[in-house]
């Protein structure tokens, strides 16, 4: 709520239009994030009748930004554990029927 007042006062538009904004702004950032789009398939979600620099402007904003926003998506999924990383080692002794002769590794 507090975002959406300082959005439309920041803006300059209303209350109504300004929620249809950042609900169409988070259903272009969806369908981008989920069907890895390219710049022509951003630009073909926005309407036809759309301003061209503002929808180029659109198109790089999403593009520069797809990779992280689609690794947040990955990173807050859930999911099954899976390994990340592995520390491992083999320790060799050799034995022998006398004390002395027994090698501990270092």
């Amino acid at each position: 709520e507090l975002q959406i007042s300082s959005v439309d006062e920041w803006l300059g538009i209303g209350k109504d239009a300004c929620e249809q904004l950042l609900v169409r702004a988070r259903k272009l950032i969806h369908q981008a994030s989920y069907s890895s789009l390219d710049a022509s398939g951003i630009r073909r979600l926005l309407p036809q009748n759309f301003h061209d620099n503002l929808a180029k402007l659109i198109t790089q904003i999403v593009l520069h930004h797809l990779p992280s926003w689609r690794d947040e998506l990955v990173d807050s999924q859930i999911s099954l554990p899976k390994l990340t990383e592995i520390d491992w080692r083999v320790d060799v002794k050799t034995a022998a029927n006398n004390i002395s002769r027994m090698a501990v590794p270092a």
